[in-house]
């Protein structure tokens, strides 16, 4: 599998991307949608700097920003909740982005679901979408994502109904309009649209962010995004 940030045609930015590219060589782990078993691979040079010849995401009505809507620079991370990397970003950048960059309000955060490995994927996504409606969306977001580092293997029967009602239940959600929200996959249509927003955007693997016009794949160093990120928030200036 390989890694690679695109950038938008005519982007003359092309020195940070290069400075960028040599830390992707080391690093990137990703879930590809045809990528059989999974496993992590390497990246080169060449690849990651292909042009972006894609829709940049923009925010959606049904995403659940996290951080100030208002603030000059998006953080998009395309995921599977079961997909191992995508647990390995949660646990080791995620934490740090949201420190460094979401609470001060340099950025905000969108998580947008690219549901692919299976029914328990899906229903994960219906189960955060219903703890939206109640304003809870990244604390459950949070919450599935830990039970997933749990084994770090995906379709393993452990995202059930009974585990979404009891973390329903630990949020102090409304359990009995969550419940009927989920057994009616409420959200089915909203999680479609949330995965073929990432196929028009180009996305094949999780997990892949965008920041800033630029589609990085893999779970990267922190690092690697403050790089990024910095560049995006100097441009939005």
């Amino acid at each position: 599998m390989e890694n690679e940030i695109r950038e938008k045609k005519g982007d003359s930015m092309i020195p940070v991307s290069i400075i960028i590219a040599g830390v992707l060589i080391a690093a990137s782990v990703l879930y590809s949608v045809n990528g059989g078993n999974g496993n992590g691979g390497q990246g080169n040079a060449e690849e990651n700097l292909k042009a972006l010849g894609t829709r940049t995401p923009e925010i959606e009505s049904y995403d659940a920003v996290l951080g100030e809507k208002n603030a000059p620079v998006t953080f998009f991370e395309f995921g599977d909740y079961q997909c191992p990397f995508c647990g390995k970003f949660f646990a080791e950048v995620e934490s740090l982005i949201r420190k460094d960059y979401v609470k001060t309000g340099k950025i905000n955060m969108v998580w947008r679901d690219f549901a692919f490995l299976g029914p328990e994927s899906r229903s994960a996504a219906y189960a955060a979408q219903c703890a939206k409606e109640e304003g809870r969306y990244w604390e459950y977001h949070d919450a599935i994502m830990i039970e997933e580092q749990r084994d770090g293997r995906e379709n393993n029967g452990n995202l059930t109904t009974e585990f979404f009602t009891k973390t329903a239940k630990d949020l102090e959600l409304n359990v009995a309009t969550f419940s009927e929200c989920l057994s009616t996959e409420k959200y089915k249509d909203v999680v479609t649209e949330a995965y073929q927003s990432a196929v028009d955007a180009g996305v094949n693997s999780t997990p892949t962010a965008y920041v800033g016009g630029r589609m990085v794949k893999g779970a990267l160093p922190y690092s690697a995004f403050q790089t990024l990120i910095d560049e995006a928030i100097r441009v939005s200036k």
